[in-house]
């Protein structure tokens, strides 16, 4: 697939490289780190109980969101996905423990 790499001329700091890898990349980038960051912690807080490990792994995943979305890396619908999730997940393991 062939690219235009004239922009790449311009790239001035790390967050321009980013962008750069990212639109080459026909917008996968950003999406990656959401889904890597959400598997690595679940597979490390998985030592813990199934849905505490779930909530932990929601709320990294939303603050990696967070950062990605200032980065203009990913859409609003994955920040406002990733928030909800972790909403609905703390409400769901607080409504479980009473």
């Amino acid at each position: 697939m062939p690219s235009n790499f004239t922009p790449l001329t311009n790239i001035t700091d790390p967050v321009g490289l980013f962008q750069a890898i990212h639109i080459a990349s026909g917008g996968i980038l950003g999406n990656g780190f959401i889904l890597v960051s959400f598997v690595v912690s679940f597979i490390v807080a998985k030592r813990f109980e199934s849905d505490k490990a779930f909530v932990v792994s929601t709320y990294i995943t939303a603050i990696m969101a967070i950062l990605l979305k200032q980065l203009s890396l990913v859409h609003d619908w994955t920040l406002i996905i990733a928030i909800t999730l972790a909403a609905v997940a703390s409400v769901f393991t607080f409504m479980a423990k009473n």
